[in-house]
């Protein structure tokens, strides 16, 4: 394991040996959003507002990456799109086993388009909790590989801020916030465009986002709500770079900016509102009720050449009602907290797939679906014991149907999909006890059965008889065995987690059919450890490392390691606050070897180089002023890639390059 991350150690031997503090840190362990269950079993780890702003971090994926079991994949590494979440290594398929919530509530889509982590600046977000493992009882499918919650600021009071950024690529970007509080009101508003023309050719990013967030009284315990936002990303699409041994191409290194689609896009906008009303009904029980209205709309392009190629626009709208209920109790000695409730919701899909944005489609496609979830979560507290467990059962309809129409442009030689429909029902359960073993020290021991639904374009596809059909996925299953010990006085932390995960019925896409298939049965093993501390004053250190292994539990893979999943992971920041003023922060992320996409067999002969990358921030505040110049890739590695396919010829791969040295510079005021 060739780690060049030897902060690490030095924290870890002091940490060891902290003596208790006046001023702490960040609990390692906190409550949730939903009507605060607290997480018993399995830890949840916290990234502070106060990290967010000290961090050389470009969005939010990479701000991510500081925590144990998170790999990042990233296909342009542009500061306006964010990368892959892969959480305990999924691979492949890791989009659609991290479960994504902003205050609470679900991003993830039923399609397999990526998560919109980006539509929150970061100078909106209060903190970030991430729970590896968990969440599946409290938010639903999709949760695999654990749960991220990304929590919005609130204004508390009248204020705002401004900020504008500059960057390499001629990357430049503005932010405005404003916070406005009244005697039964309050209302934050938030802003931000950001655009860059790209490290690579053909990969120009322009994003807006906007959002706003009222709260007000109703009545004497009683609070109103309405959140509403909206994002538009239009990126250019650089593509990959191909290296063939065979044939000495090596655009990687030869021509890492380059590009073979130069015609290749995709833009998309999104819509979301919600409105909800929250009562504490007595000194213990809390109602809250709400729904929301989302949209979305993408549009994209490829040129194939000789004249083939595919334009596709699709709509994906839902609505959702989720009403729950908190009840605090007390049986003798032992507290009680029990959250109980219900989430419903209806999405329709439509995609419209043709030859050209002016042409008529060949394909438009249908999909209903229909989704129904009771579930309940008990938290028990006695002395120094906590025990929680929980249930949900998620009922799912889903039907399609295609229009096929032959006459229209590249459409001769297709097919018509006849209409599907299916219909299942799945449980999912979490439970978990932890134990304080002295005040500093808590053992905690989880287990959980998780489902993963398949997408409602996994089912559109081509039959192994290249004929369109809908095909009907069964549901994934995971069972999830975790172990982990948290130590925390003072400054300094310790935590280290095992598990053990074990997958029926996985779904992926099959590079041996060109479908989406449930494969054959997974195991995800892993140990991770994360350790803060102020190892001498003013300077504070941020670690983890990650060791895992994604396999392949039976059938003829038996023993080979899924793509795309690395091996091992490190990651250490280094924070000096010099002065009042001045403040200085070094990070070192470093990501193991890791086999091509498609390499299921394990057979390629190479694998994706494991790489460092190194950046440093210089900050700088005065009052109501800050200011920041941040290096991203301080070495100026430009042929390191996380993600890349192989071909079945040996030799031959499609990379995609991510950025050399960047510079950025970020000034703003707050008022």
């Amino acid at each position: 394991m060739k780690l060049v991350l030897l902060p690490v150690a030095a924290a870890m031997a002091l940490a060891s040996t902290a003596h208790s503090d006046t001023t702490e840190l960040s609990p390692l362990v906190v409550t949730a959003s939903r009507l605060s269950p607290e997480s018993t079993g399995t830890l949840v780890y916290v990234i502070e507002q106060e990290q967010i702003a000290q961090s050389s971090a470009r969005n939010i994926s990479e701000l991510l990456a500081s925590i144990p079991g998170i790999h990042v994949r990233s296909l342009t590494g542009n500061a306006g799109t964010e990368g892959t979440i892969d959480l305990r290594g999924f691979g492949p398929a890791a989009s659609v086993n991290t479960l994504v919530l902003v205050d609470g509530r679900r991003l993830n889509d039923v399609d397999l388009s990526s998560t919109d982590i980006g539509g929150v600046s970061l100078s909106n977000i209060e903190r970030i909790e991430v729970q590896p493992g968990g969440g599946s009882v409290l938010y639903g499918d999709g949760a695999s590989g654990g749960t991220i919650n990304i929590i919005t600021r609130q204004a508390r009071e009248n204020g705002g801020s401004v900020s504008l950024a500059a960057a390499s690529f001629d990357t430049r970007g503005a932010t405005a916030s404003g916070q406005f509080v009244a005697e039964a009101a309050s209302l934050s508003l938030f802003g931000q465009h950001m655009e860059t023309e790209g490290y690579r050719d053909n990969s120009d990013v322009r994003k807006d986002t906007m959002g706003a967030n009222l709260r007000f009284k109703v009545a004497p315990q009683q609070e109103g709500y309405l959140l509403a936002n909206g994002s538009r990303l239009d990126s250019r699409l650089a593509g990959a770079r191909l290296v063939d041994a065979n044939l000495g191409i090596d655009e990687l290194h030869g021509d890492p900016q380059g590009t073979r689609t130069p015609n290749d896009w995709a833009d998309e906008e999104r819509h979301q509102l919600v409105a909800g009303w929250k009562a504490e009904l007595s000194d213990n029980l809390e109602l809250i009720i709400d729904g929301s209205q989302r949209f979305k709309e993408q549009w994209s392009y490829f040129d194939y050449g000789f004249g083939f190629s595919d334009f596709i626009n699709t709509e994906l709208s839902s609505i959702s009602a989720t009403p729950r209920l908190q009840f605090d109790y007390t049986t003798g000695a032992i507290s009680h907290g029990l959250k109980v409730g219900y989430d419903w919701y209806r999405t329709d899909y439509s995609s419209r797939r043709g030859q050209g944005e002016n042409t008529s489609p060949v394909h438009d496609i249908g999909i209903d679906a229909e989704t129904s979830s009771p579930y309940l979560f008990q938290t028990s507290r006695w002395q120094q014991t906590t025990v929680s467990m929980g249930a949900r059962k998620t009922h799912v309809t889903q039907s399609g149907r295609d229009i096929y129409d032959a006459t229209a442009p590249g459409g001769a030689f297709d097919s018509e999909a006849a209409p599907g429909s299916q219909s299942f029902s799945e449980e999912m359960y979490e439970g978990g006890i932890s134990q304080q073993l002295t005040p500093s020290l808590t053992a905690s021991l989880g287990a959980s059965r998780s489902v993963r639904l398949g997408t409602v374009d996994e089912s559109y596809e081509y039959n192994t008889f290249f004929q369109r059909e809908f095909s009907p996925l069964r549901p994934q299953i995971g069972h999830n065995l975790e172990g982990s010990l948290a130590y925390a006085q003072g400054k300094h932390r310790i935590s280290a987690t095992v598990y053990d995960q074990k997958l029926e019925d996985e779904i992926q896409f099959s590079s041996a059919t060109f479908t989406n298939d449930n494969i054959d049965p997974t195991q995800r093993r892993g140990a991770t450890l994360g350790v803060t501390s102020e190892v001498v004053q003013s300077v504070t250190v941020n670690a983890s490392l990650t060791h895992q292994r994604a396999r392949f539990r039976s059938g003829p893979l038996e023993g080979n390691d899924v793509p795309l999943v690395p091996g091992n992971l490190g990651h250490v920041n280094v924070n000096w606050q010099a002065t009042p003023m001045w403040s200085v922060a070094l990070t070192d992320t470093y990501t193991g070897s890791q086999f091509f996409e498609n390499d299921q067999s394990n057979s390629f002969g190479q694998k994706i180089p494991s790489f460092h990358r190194l950046d440093t921030r210089l900050g700088w505040q005065w009052k109501q002023l800050n200011a920041a110049l941040t290096v991203s890739n301080l070495a100026d590695e430009d042929d390191t890639f996380s993600y890349g396919v192989r071909s079945g010829t040996v030799g031959r791969y499609n990379a995609y390059p991510l950025p050399g040295r960047e510079y950025r510079l970020d000034v703003g005021m707050s008022f």
